[in-house]
């Protein structure tokens, strides 16, 4: 029955499927042979090693087929979150603190909301000084070096930001500081007009 499972079922590459069959099977058959041989053979009762063995076998089998399963709907959600992300309006990005500042992720939509696309903010981790009006820089620079005052947590911060083209706009940045033994190392946000 099992077996029978793990073929119309499993979704594994054939190899992994035809094991984890084989191996399955050699257990089953294997597990009754012993305890048939062992109840009529009086006196040998040290069989129980080549059941371990067995037993070992169909864990890794196992283990084997969890970790490709795993890594499929991975992937799976890796690509959802991609169409996601590529197709908002909002630019979501990931800014890394340490070792050196730098943004590890910048969606897309970047290049409509700021005129600079995410390769440059790759190139420039500082990028975000340019897309503040003066009276935002201090703003961005602190939320960029990861502070978070206790009356913005959980809020957006709004400033006023200029296009790459000049034209001035009103945005909303809202960001998640990741912390590591208390002292922050990234930030997650969304900036949006």
């Amino acid at each position: 029955a099992i077996c029978t499972i793990i073929y119309r079922y499993w979704n594994v590459p054939r190899l992994e499927k035809i094991l984890s069959i084989l191996v399955f099977f050699l257990w089953g058959a294997g597990k009754a042979a012993l305890n048939l041989y062992e109840a009529y053979s009086p006196g040998v009762s040290g069989l129980f090693m080549p059941e371990i063995l067995l037993s070992n076998i169909l864990t890794f089998a196992i283990f084997v087929i969890y970790i490709q399963k795993t890594r499929e709907e991975m992937a799976n959600a890796q690509r959802l979150y991609q169409i996601v992300t590529d197709n908002l309006s909002d630019m979501v990005f990931y800014y890394q603190l340490n070792p050196a500042p730098s943004f590890q992720y910048v969606s897309p939509s970047a290049a409509e909301l700021t005129g600079y696309g995410p390769e440059r903010f790759y190139q420039n981790p500082k990028l975000y000084r340019d897309l503040a009006a003066p009276s935002g820089i201090e703003i961005l620079e602190r939320i960029f070096r990861g502070e978070e005052p206790e009356e913005e947590k959980d809020q957006g911060v709004i400033f006023q930001a200029v296009h790459r083209n000049g034209t001035p706009y009103w945005c909303e940045i809202r960001r998640t500081v990741l912390r590591k033994d208390g002292r922050p190392i990234a930030i997650e946000g969304i900036l949006r007009d």
